[in-house]
Parts: C-alpha cells; sequence; structure tokens
C-alpha cells in the first residue's frame, strides 16, 4: 500500500480572474464581450476577466517537485472554477500527464466557494 503525505502547505497557482459582473454591483455596465479577448462567458453566464492565466512550464515544474516528494494524488480547486473551469482543466490535465490521479473541484462539486469536500 502507498504512502500517505501531508503536505504542509498548499502550492499556489499563480492564475487570476476576476467576476466582471458581480451580482451585487450597485452600477451594472452594459459589459461588450467581445471587444475584449481578456473576457469570457462563464457556465453560470458571467462575464469573467483573464487577469492571469497559468504559466505551464511554472505549473509542470511544480507537479515535478511533488512528485519527486512522494506525491501521487492531487485535489485542484481554484475559487471561480465553479463558473470558468478552463484553468482547472488545464491543471488537471498536465497533472495527468504527469501521472498523478487528479480531484477537480468544479467535477466534484461545482459551487461558489471554496468548501471542505472531504
Amino acid at each position: 500500500m502507498g504512502k500517505v503525505l501531508r503536505a504542509c502547505s498548499h502550492p499556489q497557482i499563480d492564475e487570476r480572474v476576476t467576476i466582471e459582473t458581480y451580482a451585487q454591483n450597485p452600477d451594472p455596465v452594459e459589459i461588450d464581450v467581445k471587444s475584449d479577448p481578456a473576457l469570457r462567458i462563464g457556465i453560470t453566464g458571467d462575464i469573467i476577466r483573464v487577469i492571469k492565466a497559468p504559466d505551464v512550464d511554472a505549473v509542470k515544474a511544480q507537479l515535478e517537485e511533488l512528485w519527486s516528494k512522494g506525491f501521487r494524488s492531487l485535489a485542484l480547486a481554484l475559487v471561480h472554477s465553479y463558473t470558468f473551469t478552463d484553468h482547472e482543466s488545464l491543471l488537471a490535465r498536465l497533472a495527468k500527464d504527469r501521472g498523478f490521479q487528479v480531484t477537480v473541484s468544479h467535477e466534484l462539486q461545482p459551487m461558489v466557494s471554496l468548501i471542505a469536500r472531504f
């Protein structure tokens, strides 16, 4: 049976997205998604701005470091993945390509916020 490792800290992925159509915005404005290549429409209908996509090479290096420490399973959770799954899906594909078993939050339980899923 494989050993179980408990991470002391959670590796961070340098990626950023914001919700442009925040529901409680007191002064909503019309947003033309087609006019800005950084804008996407999330699966909830929210308009997402991609500020920074994950750096694939940096992610691969982080995955190699985890692999070298004996990790073989990962749980991925990005804050806005309930509506914008692209970045979490990319990370999952990279991890699976390396050989990790991967659990992805937007597939497991797509909900607003990071919640305990254990």
